[in-house]
This record gives C-alpha cells, sequence and structure tokens, in this order.
C-alpha cells in the first residue's frame, strides 16, 4: 500500500498499485485498522482526497491510456467528471471550509495551472472555474512538489479565509492562493510547509527553523523553535500542535501547546 495524502476522523486515504497496471484507492480505519476499498474499477486511480461531507475526488485513467479525468464523488455515491482535454489531472485537493475543489492540470504542451472550482454539479464545476497559470515545462514530479508537504485533513476547524497552500513551481516560494485573487501571496521566502492556528496566523517551517507569522504582517515573524519542524494542525480544541522534528536516524514527534 501507499499512503495517501488525506485524513479525517475516521480514517486515512491509501492506494494499491498492481503490477497489472490498475490502482485502487482504499480508506483504512483509525481505531479498528480496517481496510475497506473505495474505488477499485480496474483503472488506475490515484491521487485522492477526502472533501468536508464524506465527498471524495481523484485522478483517473484506462490502464492502457494517457491523461487523467478528475472524478468527484458526493456522499451519496453520484459521481460527477471532467475530462483530461488533451491533458492530464493531478492532485485534486478539497477545501476545509466548503465544497471548493482545487485540482492540477497538466496541459498539452507542459503547461502548469491551478484550477478551482465549485462541485455541486457538472455545470457548477465549469462555470464556477478560476485558474492560476503555473508556468511551463512542467511534469508530474514537478506538480508532486506542489503539494507534497500540504496534506488534506478534515475535521480540523476551518481556515479564517479561503485558499489553497502550495508550493509555487514556476516562483520556487510557498504561497497562499484565494480564487477571488488573481495572484497568489508568498508566506516567507524559504518556507517548506505550513499551516494555521486557531486565531487565523500561520505556523511556518523553514529550511532552518519554526516561524509564527500574522497575516496582516507578512514582513514579521516570531521563532517558535530553532531546528527544521514540520507542524500539522490537530482537533484539539486549544490549537495544540504535532510537530516532526527530523534527527539523526529518526523523526522525533513533539507536541506544540500555545501557552495559556
Amino acid at each position: 500500500l501507499l499512503l495517501g495524502r488525506s485524513a479525517d476522523a475516521e480514517g486515512f486515504l491509501v492506494e494499491s498499485p498492481s503490477p497489472e497496471g490498475p490502482r485502487r484507492i482504499g480508506k483504512v480505519s483509525w481505531e479498528t485498522g480496517e481496510l475497506t476499498w473505495l474505488v477499485a474499477d480496474g483503472r488506475v486511480n490515484a491521487f485522492a482526497t477526502l472533501g468536508p461531507e464524506g465527498q471524495l475526488a481523484w485522478s483517473s485513467r484506462p490502464v492502457d491510456q494517457s491523461g487523467f479525468t478528475l472524478v468527484v464523488r458526493n456522499p451519496k455515491g453520484r459521481e460527477l467528471e471532467i475530462a483530461p482535454n488533451g491533458g492530464d489531472w493531478f492532485f485534486p485537493t478539497w477545501s476545509t471550509r466548503n465544497n471548493r475543489l482545487y485540482a492540477f492540470w497538466l496541459t498539452p504542451n507542459a503547461g502548469m495551472k491551478v484550477v478551482s472550482m465549485l462541485t455541486i454539479t457538472s455545470k457548477a464545476m465549469t462555470d464556477s472555474m478560476k485558474q492560476l497559470h503555473l508556468g511551463e515545462n512542467g511534469s508530474p514530479a514537478i506538480l508532486h512538489r506542489a503539494v507534497a508537504a500540504q496534506p488534506v485533513i478534515q475535521g480540523l476547524p476551518p481556515s479564517p479565509s479561503e485558499e489553497l497552500l502550495f508550493w509555487h513551481p514556476e516562483e520556487k516560494y510557498l504561497v497562499a492562493w484565494n480564487p477571488k485573487e488573481s495572484t497568489p501571496y508568498v508566506l516567507l521566502t524559504d518556507a517548506m510547509s505550513a499551516t494555521h492556528d486557531v486565531s487565523g496566523r500561520y505556523i511556518i517551517s523553514t529550511s532552518r527553523d519554526l516561524r509564527y507569522v500574522d497575516p496582516s504582517r507578512m514582513h514579521q515573524s516570531i521563532r517558535l523553535h530553532n531546528e527544521v519542524a514540520i507542524p500539522f494542525r490537530t482537533s484539539d480544541g486549544s490549537g495544540r500542535f504535532l510537530v516532526l522534528t527530523p534527527e539523526q536516524d529518526r523523526v522525533a514527534v513533539r507536541a506544540l501547546t500555545p501557552a495559556s
């Protein structure tokens, strides 16, 4: 099994590639460890993400063909699709606030775009699309770098504003993009990953340390930890975080708790 990039209060996603080509998507229960297959139709299914109301989105293509279609399944099992149109859909990412879905599109000429859309109906998906151009000479590996440090975790307090955090492949910065804006904004020039605290401020991991940033004062930051550390929010109402810190031959897991 390959560990997926999304989880919720019930469990986490996994993928199962086979030598023959098909790939299945499953979900593992936190409590029991039981694996339930969610997508197993003989196609190559990948990059799945969970929605805030139990939705599922993923990329899918026939084993013997190129071009990933974007598939969205609502809680009642109804599926919507957007064709690849000569390109590929990669790494769909649900908002934690509403039914908005983000996905990366690799165009037929290797251009890169991130697209935002509502997922109520097929027409709504098309009519609500907002696009942000990310540069040329794209590849699946480059787009994977864009989302690798930003998992989709549902069931946590939503971000204070609608946005997608990702690594911009052309600008080489971690950015936040609101679909209402034509351009994203850079969090910190050396940021690697980021998440929100309960007040809407960012906790940002850089190549040297862990920093606390107020979005209204992006040129200022407070150092929280003087080593590389990757923060993850928890469902704890007090705003507690888990922090992963690399050491010599292991990764240390620590708690970061706001002062009372």
